[in-house]
């Protein structure tokens, strides 16, 4: 069973493609929701909202996330083996929270004492889906509501988070603004992580 990453900065697509593969691939895939999501809606303030956003803040709510990404990742690992699924697909993995964090990588691992082989190597193929802060500015700029990173602060996340899974060496990374062909892009790379 095949362990996949769906990854990238703010406003890349992870969900609509997301939402894609569970129509295309029905049963055959187990997915794990982002975890981040989960925590927000969970009563954790919300910079915007509840808390101006700070790196305090985010280095609290990083702790928060690393602690249920791993609780998260056992569970589906767990049921997609019961389930005798091709692949669990996690929205974001263990090496994203390092695009959070000041001290990148290095940071995340001394923080939680981890590797970033150790992190690297839990999963079989990590899909980077590049923000439009990137690949589209004046896209991001336009379609921001409900977003707390301003478009230097997505680039900036955009890029850490490259940074983070660099060293994986079954990453690819999808850089488009066009969604159709965001998605196909994505359907032919787990077709072939999971049929190979």
């Amino acid at each position: 069973m095949k362990k996949i990453v769906i990854t990238g900065g703010p406003c890349g697509g992870k969900t609509t493609v997301i939402e894609r593969l569970k129509k295309d691939f029905g049963r055959g895939l187990v997915f794990a929701p982002e975890v981040a999501t989960q925590v927000l809606n969970s009563g954790f303030p919300v910079p915007g909202k509840d808390v101006e956003w700070s790196q305090e803040w985010q280095d609290s709510f990083q702790k928060e996330v690393w602690r249920r990404q791993i609780e998260q990742e056992e569970k589906f690992i767990t049921i997609g083996k019961k389930m005798g699924a091709k692949a669990v697909i996690f929205d974001r993995g263990r090496l994203d929270g390092a695009s959070y964090l000041e001290g990148g990588v290095s940071e995340l691992c001394e923080q939680f004492q981890v590797t970033e082989g150790d992190c690297i190597k839990h999963y079989d193929v990590v899909i980077h889906i590049e923000s439009l802060a990137k690949v589209a500015p004046e896209l991001y700029t336009k379609g921001q509501a409900g977003r707390f990173e301003s478009l230097s602060r997505a680039l900036e996340v955009e890029e850490k988070c490259k940074l983070a899974w660099k060293a994986h060496r079954q990453r690819v990374v999808v850089s488009t603004s066009d969604m159709t062909r965001k998605v196909y892009w994505v359907l032919g790379i787990i077709d072939y992580a999971v049929v190979s």
